[in-house]
């Protein structure tokens, strides 16, 4: 009903999007709905052999969580920082019985959270 079964199973065929890296978070129908946009490298953790673009749209969102899990040496020289920080570890979605459970997490404490009321995986 809610996607979260379909999402779990494409997530799982892509390594949950391990080495992935988020390159957008944009809101659409006025702030209803929420996309996260990834790129797949080649060679990443799913061994693909050409670079994938996958978009997470989350609709009816309840909740959106951005912790930055910025460091002391990031917040004073942020020319420094190149596409290592959008790197993720692990996507994974969940449910809590009435509402899809989204999450994109780092190395470290940089995290997005969103629940939302449907979640859907297209590769592009």
């Amino acid at each position: 009903m809610n996607g979260v079964d379909e999402a779990t199973a494409r997530l799982e065929s892509m390594t949950h999007l391990e080495e992935a890296i988020l390159t957008a978070l944009t809101t659409r129908n006025f702030g209803y709905s929420v996309d996260l946009a990834f790129v797949v490298p080649v060679g990443a953790a799913s061994g693909t052999d050409h670079e994938r673009q996958v978009r997470i749209e989350l609709d009816g969102v309840h909740r959106l969580l951005l912790e930055g899990g910025l460091t002391e040496q990031m917040t004073g020289s942020p020319e420094s920082i190149n596409w290592g920080l959008g790197e993720v570890a692990l996507v994974r979605v969940g449910s809590d019985g009435d509402h899809a459970c989204t999450e994109v997490l780092w190395e470290g404490d940089r995290k997005i959270e969103v629940i939302s009321q449907a979640v859907t995986i297209i590769e592009l």
